[in-house]
């Protein structure tokens, strides 16, 4: 974009200075022929001529510049007037974010690790760009994972884009590891059948009970619990008695 002077010329102001919020690169641009000749009209009848002359200042970056565009005015030929236009500017714009964060969620597993990393250095899939630089930066506010039973859980990140003049814009999502995958069976309870001893037989029973009566599982996210609906052994003859236990 091409900054113009909207600021019209006023005889006998020497210099006129307009705030920019913008880059650099954009460019200025000064008074035209039509603007000098109405200016000096009542000064010259004759040919009104103008040199312009651009001063850029060294150091200018976009998050500060100056410019200056010097003019000296001719009525024929002879000079009748000088003044000075100034542009002062820096970049003031935020970034655009392009394409929000995404939220994701991902079954509870091995490589959760590497999903998050992925998802984290991709700025959740956020994108960003700037008026002035062709590259932001970004960084996250990550800190942890809420607690949630066995390894689930989920954090909320937020990604913010900074071009090089500090300016800054946000966006927000969430990573979130769910267990929906029951655990995997690895051994079936076995049927137990032991000798009435008279006492009950407690010792044994609550024995196959504390092991699960054999079983054995697994799950990829966290450890495995167990529990059992026993609620008494049937009431056969004399000591002897079963319970079907899940």
């Amino acid at each position: 974009m091409l900054f113009a002077f909207t600021l019209a010329p006023v005889l006998g102001q020497n210099t006129r200075t307009l705030d920019i919020n913008g880059c650099i690169g954009d460019g200025v641009e000064g008074f035209d022929q039509d603007d000098i000749e109405a200016l000096y009209a009542d000064e010259c009848d004759k040919d009104i001529t103008f040199t312009e002359e651009l001063i850029e200042f060294e150091g200018n970056t976009d998050c500060s510049w100056e410019v200056h565009l010097d003019y000296d005015i001719f009525c024929d030929g002879v000079l009748i007037g000088s003044f000075k236009l100034e542009f002062a500017g820096g970049d003031a714009t935020v970034p655009t974010i392009d394409e929000e964060a995404k939220d994701e969620t991902y079954e509870c597993g091995p490589d959760n690790e590497q999903q998050f990393a992925d998802w984290l250095n991709s700025n959740g899939g956020a994108l960003a760009s700037d008026n002035c630089a062709e590259v932001v930066s970004w960084s996250n506010d990550y800190g942890q994972f809420s607690d949630d039973c066995g390894y689930t859980g989920s954090v909320t990140v937020t990604f913010t884009a900074e071009d090089e003049c500090g300016n800054t814009a946000s966006t927000t999502a969430t990573f979130t590891i769910v267990d929906t995958t029951p655990p995997s069976l690895d051994a079936a309870a076995q049927d137990e059948t032991v000798e009435c001893d008279g006492q009950g037989n407690g010792d044994a029973l609550n024995a196959w009970l504390e092991s699960n009566g054999g079983a054995q599982a697994s799950d990829l996210c966290g450890e495995v619990e167990w529990t059992n609906d026993f609620d008494g052994l049937s009431d056969d003859c004399g000591a002897t008695g079963s319970a079907t236990v899940m």
